[in-house]
């Protein structure tokens, strides 16, 4: 029986760092509680210019590396999946896009996206294992996007504080000696919580039609934090013990937790209601910021890349996303 083998990683981040500090001067906060409550030192943000295309250039650039680091050509793909909480465009959808970067190469493999915004990655990565293991697949990319500087409300600076660009592509290969890839996933949503993470226009609800008629927060994004928050702590704890149950373990037997990196302040606090050791919490957001879907396989390529998960280790994938929906997947790598 085949089983899905992460074979190779790559990410990708705009040239442009942006400090925490400056961010904090221009919305008139003060820049040490701006630190201190996001944790947050510095990320890299698309410069906004017009007509922005640095989306799918980053993908391309992500995926170009993790097709590097495995030896293999865009043509070596069955399946192109784009994995991100905002698309490039409304239609077509970013697979596509991506997809068209390559030239006449890439034409005919089959390309589409998954959408759990935050937690798109892992739906993805689930997804796509089960289509291997029925043999509908041999290799498949898997890359996750985002540039949410671009919508950012500066008014709401405890929302506008937390976020960076970037994109990380994975490589799913079809194996028959790999142990069984995901030991489990599991996905909850509460949709009484849909409406405390959203960018309300833009879609049919709010068709783009209507943008001069409409004020201008309604196309940028909005966050009630504290209720998000307070949604999540009432839910993460037993959704946790549950998925461990599922796949008969216990917290010491990982080797890894890689969290969606929300804020510096979310994880802390995640990390002693869940009793995670320090060791195994992995933590990039100082220098990422919350870069939504690409935010975990950021914290994963770099992990590996790094050597802090290794062959053989048991990772867990964890995070919260607009909907409220969370989402745990162990694997073994």
């Amino acid at each position: 029986m085949f089983r899905a083998k992460l074979i190779s990683m790559g990410t990708a981040e705009p040239d442009n760092v942006v400090y925490t500090k400056d961010l904090a001067e221009a919305m008139h906060v003060d820049p040490k509680w701006a630190e201190r409550t996001t944790g947050i030192h510095s990320r890299r943000q698309a410069k906004i210019d017009g007509v922005n295309e640095e989306g799918v250039q980053l993908a391309k650039q992500s995926l170009d590396q993790a097709l590097q680091r495995a030896g293999l050509k865009i043509t070596d793909l069955d399946q192109i999946i784009c994995a991100s909480a905002v698309p490039s465009q409304a239609i077509p959808a970013t697979a596509p896009l991506l997809q068209a970067a390559y030239g006449e190469e890439a034409a005919g493999i089959p390309a589409f996206d998954i959408n759990a915004t935050c937690l798109s990655f892992v739906t993805a990565f689930d997804l796509m294992n089960r289509m291997i293991e029925m043999g509908q697949y041999k290799r498949v990319a898997i890359v996750s996007t985002d540039l949410p500087s671009l919508s950012l409300n500066y008014d709401e600076p405890k929302n506008a504080l937390l976020f960076g660009d970037g994109s990380a592509a994975a490589i799913l290969e079809a194996s028959e000696e790999h142990p069984d890839a995901i030991h489990v996933n599991k996905m909850a949503t509460y949709g009484l919580g849909a409406h405390d993470t959203e960018i309300r226009g833009g879609g049919s609800a709010i068709p783009p039609k209507t943008y001069p008629d409409r004020p201008k927060t309604d196309f940028m994004f909005h966050m009630d934090g504290e209720a998000t928050f307070r949604l999540a702590m009432r839910k993460v704890p037993a959704f946790v013990d549950e998925l461990l149950q599922q796949a008969d373990l216990k917290m010491q037997d990982l080797d890894m937790v890689i969290p969606h990196q929300a804020s510096g302040l979310a994880m802390k606090i995640m990390k002693k209601h869940l009793d995670i050791p320090d060791d195994k919490f992995y933590n990039i957001i100082e220098d990422h910021g919350n870069m939504v879907s690409a935010s975990i396989p950021t914290a994963l390529a770099l992990a590996i890349e790094r050597g802090d998960v290794k062959r053989g280790d048991k990772v867990l994938l964890i995070g919260t996303a607009a909907g409220l929906s969370m989402q745990g997947l162990v694997f073994e790598y």
